[in-house]
């Protein structure tokens, strides 16, 4: 069968775009959500119809590209089957249907937000008066359709257990088109199944930095290397998954699209606007590639004035992304209490920093520079891995998750590396060193999935689910924001005051008539 990749590119687009279409229509007043969906829209409508780049245009930005010239790639029917078994298989390890043990209690937070979406009218304001307000964009279509279960007339319980069923097929379903988009960067025409192999387990050496015994019993915290209060962390694709579904699935999808259409400067703006709505951190990683490609490119164009990129960055496309969708989901989520407290980044050197940076991201792109060094995202990803680390907020997640975008490109160099022919005798000893530092990688994913077959094993099935706060409903403090174990600060999932701000007083709807379910005894505190 073949997978063309203007198809691919378009299905990714709009699986992408669904969740975020779902908010506009649910956050906001008609007006505003008419505007910003018809935006929508156009974009949509002109990524979706068949456009011709110019010649001068694509041999301008050709070393930005990941050799994606191809229209189509052909692989049997079995070939699809096992890759959609494999990434069905990794999203359940993960945790998304509720299926097996859930790794970490973070998982109370991920499942209080289902209960509440479920439950409460969009959008979701409680009692007091707080706004539940959080990056749950890929969430919302299993809400939708946990909602519609319920309308059916079927207990919580049921629309919750549906609800979590159908997150397991909307993962699943993005992370093989991951896959998809994945295999049409690696010139080859056999093995290709071990390129979603190899992507599924890459990891940094961060194993080499910690004391604990990790794998019996497995310790989920190998990828944690805390400095004071901070959390440094370069983690696995594994790790990812099973600790930040919610942001890596959509945050690797618009990275795989970059890459193969990383001389179209055009889509860009709608780009970075997709990845703020999953993940506002990975929206400031993804943002370098972005801005540098687009001022190298200007800059050049000046030179040999020439307004192509001109014509590409004023583009109708960037307009709409950037002028209306963009300070919308931006002024959303500035209205978090936690992000209304991040006003800047913040250099922060440590000397054990760069330890970190060593074991985690260099060893790698020393390995890889030989064959890569005439790739100018190579470059920008090699500075983003050195650079994030100094940068420091208030959140203690912020390095971990702004390097999912360059993480995932440093994977795709990685397997390229592996999977490729070597192009000289120096590739072949290159290739030789990726393949030792794979493997030594490779412990702490195999922890982790250890870790899940360890606690399936051990614990009952009334275990796996961590699921006891089940609902935000009055229990986001109006002051004194506290630390609660296995939950973290209850603040970092709410708008306190929501009329303080400008979007919830200016741009959200107003809360709908009660759900059913919103002040039944499933939604009590």
């Amino acid at each position: 069968m073949k997978i063309h990749q203007n198809i691919l590119n378009r299905i990714s687009v709009l699986y992408l775009s669904i969740p975020l279409f779902i908010f506009l229509f649910n956050w906001l007043k008609p007006i505003y959500s008419a505007i910003l969906i018809s935006a929508l829209l156009i974009i949509l409508f002109m990524n979706f119809k068949k456009e011709t780049v110019s010649t001068e245009l694509e041999n301008t930005n050709r070393y930005c590209a990941f050799e994606n010239n191809k229209k189509y790639y052909e692989i049997s029917k079995l070939f699809f089957i096992i890759t959609v078994i494999l990434c069905v298989s990794w999203c359940v390890l993960a945790g998304l249907g509720n299926i097996v043990f859930q790794l970490r209690p973070d998982w109370n937070v991920k499942n209080a937000i289902m209960h509440d979406l479920i439950n409460f009218s969009w959008p979701v304001v409680y009692d007091n008066g707080v706004a539940l307000t959080y990056y749950f964009g890929i969430l919302l279509p299993s809400a939708l359709f946990g909602k519609f279960v319920s309308f059916l007339g079927f207990q919580h319980d049921v629309a919750f257990k549906a609800a979590n069923y159908f997150s397991l097929f909307w993962g699943s379903t993005g992370v093989s088109l991951i896959a998809f988009n994945l295999y049409s960067f690696i010139n080859i025409e056999r093995k290709k199944i071990l390129i979603l192999v190899l992507f599924i387990f890459f990891s940094g050496l961060n194993i080499f930095l910690v004391k604990e015994n990790f794998l019996f019993p497995p310790n989920y915290d190998i990828e944690h290397y805390v400095i004071g209060d901070i959390f440094y962390s370069y983690p696995s694709h594994t790790g990812q998954l099973f600790f930040a579904a919610v942001q890596c699935i959509a945050t690797w999808l618009v990275t795989m699209l970059f890459l193969g259409n990383s001389k179209d400067i055009t889509n860009m703006g709608f780009y970075l606007v997709l990845t703020l709505f999953y993940s506002p951190f990975a929206a400031i990683g993804i943002s370098f590639y972005f801005i540098t490609i687009t001022f190298i490119e200007l800059f050049k164009s000046i030179v040999k004035k020439s307004n192509i990129i001109f014509k590409q960055i004023f583009n109708i496309k960037n307009i709409l992304s950037i002028l209306f969708i963009f300070p919308v989901i931006y002024l959303y989520f500035k209205s978090n209490h936690t992000a209304a407290a991040v006003t800047s980044l913040q250099f922060n050197f440590h000397v054990y920093i760069i330890n970190f940076i060593i074991f985690n991201a260099l060893i790698l792109i020393i390995i890889l520079v030989n064959r890569f060094k005439n790739n100018l995202i190579f470059w920008i990803m090699t500075i983003c891995l050195i650079l994030i680390p100094f940068n420091s907020t208030v959140v203690i997640d912020f390095c971990m998750r702004a390097v999912i975008p360059s993480l995932c490109i440093l994977s795709v160099f990685e397997i390229k590396m592996l999977m490729e022919k070597p192009l000289t005798k120096s590739d072949k000893i290159c290739k030789k060193l990726a393949i030792v530092y794979f493997i030594a990688g490779i412990i702490i994913p195999i922890t982790f999935i250890n870790l899940i077959f360890y606690n399936t094993y051990k614990e009952s099935s009334d275990n796996y689910i961590f699921d006891v706060v089940k609902t935000f409903k009055n229990k986001i403090p109006l002051e004194n924001c506290t630390w609660v174990n296995d939950v973290g600060n209850y603040c970092n999932y709410g708008s306190l005051e929501p009329n303080n701000y400008p979007f919830w007083k200016y741009l959200a709807a107003s809360k709908r008539s009660p759900h059913k379910y919103e002040h039944s005894g499933i939604s009590k505190s």
